[in-house]
């Protein structure tokens, strides 16, 4: 599944999810979903623009860009693409999400869409979501995914049919409250971990950077990933734990979400894995992040660097 081909969101795609959109404007648009650093986003000043264009109200237009995350989901398996749109809470702009599939392995290593797009949002900045888009209402593993945010009982959810809320989705939850813990994913955080000596080199600088903001209140295992494709670009990923265990996302399963989600695309050249461990270990994610790596690019050797405290 080492793919390098452009992004799959053009002109076309966007005028079939916003009809009423002029040309000119779509064929920017597209233009614009092509890649660099606002790939996988709407920002909220384009959202409003295009919003006037097309004559949508804004959760009109979260539910016609749910059509075009849908074009970057990878799902071999199942056949069945989903995308999702979150709402940042600090910024108001939109972050795409897609589910990946990945073949010959296991059903718990695919990504839900309503993951990647939570931590797309997360690996902008945002500190939180107001709302979340998708064609139909989230599946019990991605409610339970979604709790662990702030204010996670207000989460709007927008559907075709109408907007409900989080809490109405998933009543009597369990989460971080039940088991003792303030903290909440994408928060703000610096877990201050270092390497001595200190190294410079960008994909381990990467990868540390992203540990050093993971979320994994159960296990202190704070863990990033970092990703570089074939033109030097580095993707990263930071673990995200749930109350629930199984819901949580694994470091390197975030950072090829996010490549994914930004370029379109899964092209692997190095894989690098920095963790926080314990005597004895609490977790450990360089066995799965190794298959998963392998699984995507058989050439490519995952390196692991470990933090012990």
């Amino acid at each position: 599944m080492n793919e390098t081909t452009a992004r799959p969101v053009d002109q076309a795609a966007v005028r079939q999810a916003l009809p009423s959109l002029p040309p000119e404007s779509a064929a920017r648009f597209a233009a614009r979903l092509g890649g660099g650093n606002l790939g996988g986003t709407v920002t909220a000043e384009e959202t409003e623009i295009l919003c006037r264009e097309s004559g949508l109200a804004r959760d009109q237009f979260m539910i016609a860009m749910v059509g075009v995350a849908a074009l970057l989901a990878k799902v071999p398996t199942s056949g069945y693409p989903v995308g999702v749109v979150s709402l940042g809470a600090t910024t108001g702009h939109l972050y795409f999400g897609a589910n990946l599939e990945y073949p010959g392995r296991p059903l718990d290593t695919c990504v839900h869409a309503e993951q990647a797009a939570t931590v797309n949002a997360w690996a902008h900045g945002e500190s939180g979501l107001t709302a979340l888009a998708a064609s139909v209402a989230p599946c019990g593993f991605c409610r339970q995914f979604l709790w662990e945010l702030d204010a996670a009982d207000s989460l709007q959810i927008v559907l075709p049919t109408g907007t409900t809320t989080l809490g109405a989705l998933l009543p009597d939850p369990f989460g971080p409250t039940d088991l003792g813990q303030s903290a909440r994913l994408m928060q703000s955080a610096d877990h201050q971990l270092t390497f001595h000596p200190a190294s410079n080199d960008a994909v381990i600088c990467r990868a540390l950077a992203e540990a050093n903001r993971s979320y994994a209140p159960y296990t202190g295992n704070h863990s990033g990933a970092a990703l570089q494709t074939t033109s030097g670009r580095i993707f990263g990923g930071a673990y995200a734990e749930n109350a629930a265990y199984t819901p949580s996302l694994s470091p390197m399963a975030a950072a090829v979400s996010q490549m994914n989600v930004l370029t379109g695309a899964i092209d692997i050249v190095r894989a690098v894995l920095v963790q926080r461990m314990f005597e004895p270990p609490q977790a450990d994610h360089a066995s799965a992040a190794s298959a998963l790596v392998t699984s995507l690019a058989s050439s490519v050797t995952l390196e692991c660097y470990t933090v012990i405290d």
